[in-house]
Formats: structure tokens, C-alpha cells, sequence
């Protein structure tokens, strides 16, 4: 009886220990994986692009106001299904 409760402790303790690796050998890579993306992206060397200046920055959520809105209008005007009495609803019947 002692050595199964020994065991169970050992093989949860290497579950935990197997769980801490595996975060940590994530995050590390993840980092490793930024850095790199970082170094390469400096190593290209692309000329910034132009910043057009008629452009607001407010207009795109204005846009989506208005399509939102116009969304919201058809549903509105939508015509509703009418429930006919040859329907049936449950196979069933």
C-alpha cells in the first residue's frame, strides 16, 4: 500500500516537472522565434513606405458605421416568413 501511494506521488511529480518543461521550452522558443523574426526584418533594410497624407485616419471606422447601418436597414425591411398551414413543423405529423 505504501509503495503505490509513493508512486502516485513520483508520477504526479513527473507529470508537474514534464508540464514546467514544456512551458518553459515554449516560451523560450517562441522568444528565440521573435528575435529572429526582429533580426531578419532589420536585415532587410526596406525603405519605410510614404505616408499618404490626404488619408484620415478616422475614415475607416466611419466606414464601417455606415455599412454596419446599412446592414441594420435591410434587416429591418426584411419580410418575415408566413407560417402556412400546409407546413409542417414536426415530421411527424
Amino acid at each position: 500500500m505504501r509503495t503505490s501511494r509513493i508512486f502516485a506521488i513520483a508520477a504526479i511529480a513527473c507529470a508537474m516537472a514534464v508540464g514546467v518543461v514544456t512551458t518553459v521550452c515554449t516560451g523560450v522558443g517562441r522568444a528565440v522565434g521573435a528575435v529572429f523574426r526582429f533580426g531578419a526584418s532589420l536585415l532587410e533594410q526596406r525603405p519605410p513606405t510614404p505616408v499618404d497624407p490626404n488619408v484620415e485616419s478616422v475614415s475607416r471606422p466611419r466606414v464601417a458605421l455606415v455599412i454596419a447601418r446599412g446592414f441594420v436597414r435591410r434587416l429591418i425591411k426584411r419580410e418575415r416568413p408566413v407560417v402556412m398551414p400546409q407546413w409542417r413543423m414536426c415530421p411527424s405529423l
